[in-house]
């Protein structure tokens, strides 16, 4: 019995290590995506985004991790927006606003449903974009 507690033990250490350095390699990945995107180096963005995304992937999904995501999503929509398709943004802004409603802040939600109505105008799809921008409004007031 003690054997196995022992065991269990250690298998919880170098789970919590292994959660660690996967953090370490999204906080990483986003400070490179950052970087990127302040030399307007779209591709390379994307490219860190992945990263962030796949090692996020390997995480238990706790606030924190939900927090990064958010972040991750944001870098990336806003790198295609600006180097592919307005249109292919929309996905990321729509991902990040539903991971706002899980973690709960109105604040925040109401900004990301505001991104998602800004994505609709920037298309032409103005039907969308007022139906989010009310939405976002009324989430605030």
């Amino acid at each position: 019995m003690k054997k196995g507690l022992m065991a269990m033990v250690k298998e919880n250490l170098e789970s919590r290590k292994l959660s660690q350095d996967f953090e370490e390699k999204v906080r990483n990945a986003i400070k490179q995506a950052k970087k990127a995107q302040s030399q307007r180096d779209y591709n390379e963005v994307i490219i860190h985004c992945d990263e962030a995304l796949d090692t996020l992937m390997k995480l238990p999904d706790s606030m924190e991790h939900k927090g990064m995501k958010k972040e991750v999503l944001l870098l990336k929509g806003d790198a295609i927006f600006r180097r592919d398709s307005k249109e292919k943004a929309i996905k990321y802004y729509e991902e990040v606003l539903e991971l706002e409603k899980e973690i709960g802040d109105k604040f925040s939600q109401a900004y990301a449903i505001k991104q998602v109505a800004w994505q609709y105008e920037c298309v032409g799809n103005i039907e969308k974009a007022l139906k989010h921008y009310n939405q976002a409004l009324s989430n605030v007031y």
